[in-house]
């Protein structure tokens, strides 16, 4: 939506998964300008020297809407995500969120996943990070299927009652 100031994406360790500047498919360019690289052999030199981000972490690429790069995944491990991880990406996202004084963001449901457990779980991940963060009057579009969106709304209902929540 136009009123979201940033976007959140999942991501892996290795930045491969997603639809960003990361995707050579996309922007072929961006990603080795943001590195200051000028050739493939630079970019495969410095992915040789480079570590890749933390489960949990979150990146953040200064464009409009800005992008949160939420690291959820590892795709060297079996499940490739955990609820650990998903919880610290979102409360460090509400942290970014009011620190910059963002008014609305657009967040899929991390994970990945459309079982109603996982979704149970990111709701009460995302409702704490929530009340542990604060931010006041945030606007979420959750991005996700409606009758996921009606069950995310009030499971987060459930764990902080005032909290003001809309689905359409």
């Amino acid at each position: 939506p136009a009123w979201c100031d940033a976007l959140v994406e999942e991501q892996d360790r290795w930045l491969v998964l997603g639809q960003g500047p990361e995707r050579a498919d996309r922007d072929p360019e961006g990603y080795s300008h943001e590195l200051a690289l000028t050739s493939i052999e630079d970019l495969l030199a410095a992915a040789e020297d480079s570590e890749p981000a933390p489960p949990g972490a979150v990146l953040m690429r200064r464009t409009r809407p800005t992008r949160l790069l939420a690291v959820v995944h590892d795709l060297e491990r079996h499940p490739t995500v955990q609820p650990e991880w998903v919880g610290q990406a979102l409360e460090t996202i509400m942290r970014l969120v009011a620190r910059a004084g963002m008014r609305g963001i657009a967040l899929p449901i991390l994970g990945g996943q459309s079982r109603s457990r996982d979704v149970e779980t990111f709701a009460e991940l995302l409702a704490d990070a929530l009340w542990s963060a604060g931010p006041a009057r945030l606007r979420i579009a959750l991005l996700a299927e409606p009758g996921l969106t009606g069950h995310i709304a009030a499971t987060m209902r459930e764990t902080i009652p005032d909290l003001h929540v809309e689905t359409r």
